[in-house]
């Protein structure tokens, strides 16, 4: 399912804020554009965790009224979110710090800091699987 996410500048700081109108209050922010985006990815699929997928609204339904209300500033650019029904399960999982470290470092390179997206893609092209 594809959600319409609003990413700005925070004025009161120099990260950016990331917000999807259809998941009530799911909002995340990240330190630059590419970090909020992988955040509010990460964000809108913890929200939607074992929840009904509610519908998503099209960029006209979004109207400047609906933006205002939610303090969404004009100059806001959009980015699609796209949330794959196929549930995410969370689980804990046990390694060593320097293997953390290592794990993060790649994370923050390829994926925004998701640690999670970094983790799935290792298992995918270890398994060779979609």
């Amino acid at each position: 399912m594809k959600y319409i996410a609003f990413i700005y500048k925070d004025p009161e700081d120099s990260g950016y804020t990331a917000v999807v109108p259809d998941l009530s209050g799911c909002m995340s922010e990240g330190g630059t554009f590419e970090e909020a985006c992988a955040m509010i990815q990460e964000a809108a699929e913890l929200w939607l965790e074992g929840e009904r997928f509610p519908p998503s609204r099209t960029f006209e339904q979004l109207t400047s009224d609906v933006r205002q209300e939610l303090m969404i500033p004009e100059g806001a650019l959009t980015y699609i979110v796209d949330v794959k029904q196929d549930k995410n399960v969370r689980v804990n999982v046990v390694m060593s710090a320097e293997v953390l470290k290592a794990a993060d470092e790649q994370a923050a390179l390829r994926f925004g800091g998701n640690r999670s997206a970094y983790l799935q893609e290792l298992v995918r092209s270890d398994t060779h699987s979609a």
